[in-house]
């Protein structure tokens, strides 16, 4: 068994983000949405690569979904509300009755030890924040999609670990497993566990 080695002096090496635009592709919702007959709106006049949206209407809701900064232009042209961060995916359920969820399902991939696995330790500040910027009319679920490398290391028996699932857990963040072959099936419990 090769060992792989981080190398360089910044984080996460030379290929983090190639590795990780490969894992959000292999991820992304996208195609499964239009096949089940969401529609795609362009959010600007001159839309920019994530500058659109996949809606569909049901009974009851419209569920938005959103890449990157999609989430930023699409609460601003709808809401008034300035976000600064840019999610990989997003889920803006808008109720006939007023009620508004957002679900917001962040992306880690990662290979060796590093930086990235630190990132799931601030969710549920990153979930908080999203709360306070949002305001009350909004309820937020936060999520997290991980790779083998980090799903590994969160379902382990170590210390570190145990205590990030309780924290998680006590914030109702989930932990989604992206390389697992049944992914898109825990994702749609995710997604439609509050509808």
């Amino acid at each position: 068994m090769s060992k792989k080695i981080n190398k360089g002096t910044g984080a996460g090496g030379a290929n983090t983000n190639h590795f990780g635009k490969r894992f959000e592709e292999k991820t992304n919702n996208q195609q499964r949405l239009i096949k089940d007959g969401y529609i795609k709106t362009d959010l600007k006049k001159n839309p920019k690569y994530y500058d659109y949206c996949l809606s569909k209407k049901f009974d009851d809701m419209t569920i938005i979904f959103v890449l990157q900064n999609g989430l930023k232009t699409y609460m601003k042209q709808n809401y008034d509300i300035d976000l600064f961060r840019c999610p990989d995916e997003a889920y803006i359920i808008e109720y006939k009755n007023g009620k508004k969820v957002i679900k917001i399902l962040e992306k880690k991939e990662q290979n060796v030890a590093g930086s990235v696995e630190t990132k799931l330790w601030s969710g549920p500040s990153l979930k908080r924040e999203y709360e306070l910027v949002l305001g009350e009319g909004f309820e937020v679920v936060y999520g997290f999609c991980v790779s083998d490398f980090l799903k590994n290391k969160i379902i382990s028996k170590e210390k570190k670990y145990i205590i990030l699932n309780k924290i998680l857990i006590e914030h109702k963040i989930e932990v989604l497993f992206g390389d697992d072959e049944d992914y898109f099936e825990t994702f749609d419990i995710w997604l439609n566990n509050s509808l």
